[in-house]
């Protein structure tokens, strides 16, 4: 802070540069430390990351980590009345005491995955420093985003940080408007295409640059996409979504095509186990119950009807009949007569967020 301008002096370095070399470099932090025998400090953060590397550490004030027997300390505390090893001071500093959150996503998150967030900022934050600003101009990737919401525009936007994003409206009042967006993504070099679901507009379509679909991915998040959870995970895809059963999609063609290895193999099989007894599906919101309380004890075929949210682009372009849930129970209990059909309505519409187009009163019985 200080070197950088943001804090003044309290004393003047100038005053011992005669038993001194001064750094005025601002490097960084990790790097000052190598080869480094002996830290002293009054009670800097610093002095920790040396002790960390195995620096003898000397603290003239009084630290968080000074007084548990690991550095040379010239204040006593009498507070602290044991000795700690390096590794339990650690735990306790960095993992046990902090929280970790993810501005982006909006939740907690663990140590480690702090360290990899940072990891790559850094790495970002170094690229860009590293190119000429006047190639950051002419090279950057312009994306004109059709039929995302608002409250997903800063979530995608931190999926690809070195992109510009432009937001098409979602309706045009004239032909006129649409013309203008038609030339302005025509006119920009290096623009894209990102279309959340599958409206995209005929017009826009016959443009003839790349276009990339999104949807929610099959391992979503803890809250519902409804309630604008920010998703963990997303599906892109370069010719239509995964669910689109009238056209290839990505997914479909790497299902045909894909040159699979013993390896890939073994990480499926271990994944597939790993994700079954944890219990993690798309949407996790629901608190773990007695599933016995609800279904009762088994006396005979047990079917569950798993219900969608009926006017879904899942279900216009997934199925050539249009069905609704109730006419998916229906047809469960003509087919299996003696069975006990459980009916588990989507999660939207459990919570209220998106409505009934079938009632369910009406098969309940």
């Amino acid at each position: 802070d200080v070197l950088n301008g943001f804090r003044k002096y309290q004393s003047n370095p100038k005053d011992v540069r005669h038993i001194c070399q001064i750094i005025t470099q601002d490097i960084p932090l990790s790097q000052s430390l190598e080869t480094i025998d002996h830290v002293y400090t009054i009670s800097s953060l610093a002095g920790f990351e040396a002790l960390i590397r195995g620096i003898y550490v000397t603290t003239l004030g009084c630290p968080f980590y000074s007084g548990w027997g690991l550095t040379d300390d010239r204040q006593e505390n009498s507070r602290r009345q044991r000795n700690l090893s390096i590794d339990e001071l650690f735990a306790i500093a960095y993992i046990e005491y902090p929280k970790y959150f993810d501005p982006i996503y909006r939740k907690y998150i663990t140590p480690e995955e702090a360290l990899d967030v940072l990891v790559r900022q850094r790495e970002l934050s170094q690229t860009s420093k590293n190119e000429p600003s006047i190639e950051i101009e002419d090279t950057v990737t312009t994306v004109f985003g059709f039929h995302i919401n608002d409250w997903k525009r800063p979530i995608i936007e931190s999926w690809f940080p070195d992109k510009k994003f432009l937001y098409v409206p979602f309706n045009f009042k004239d032909k006129a408007m649409k013309d203008r967006w038609i030339q302005r993504i025509e006119k920009s070099k290096n623009a894209e295409i990102l279309v959340w679901g599958m409206r995209l507009p005929e017009a826009f379509n016959r443009i003839e640059i790349k276009k990339t679909y999104v949807e929610d991915g099959f391992l979503r998040s803890v809250g519902l996409g409804a309630a604008h959870t920010p998703p963990l995970s997303l599906n892109f895809d370069s010719k239509t979504l995964y669910f689109n059963s009238r056209e290839e999609s990505d997914l479909e063609m790497l299902l045909n095509t894909y040159d699979f290895d013993e390896k890939l193999i073994e990480r499926a099989k271990v994944f597939k186990d790993k994700l079954i007894k944890s219990g993690i599906s798309k949407y996790n919101n629901s608190v773990p119950t007695n599933i016995s309380s609800i279904y009762g004890d088994k006396k005979s075929k047990r079917i569950l009807v798993i219900g969608q949210v009926e006017d879904d682009a899942s279900i216009e372009y997934g199925s050539k009949v249009k069905y609704t849930n109730n006419d998916l129970v229906m047809i469960a209990h003509m087919e299996n007569p003696d069975a006990q059909i459980l009916y588990k309505p989507h999660p939207d519409v459990l919570n209220g967020f998106r409505k009934y187009q079938s009632n369910p009163k009406d098969v309940r019985h």
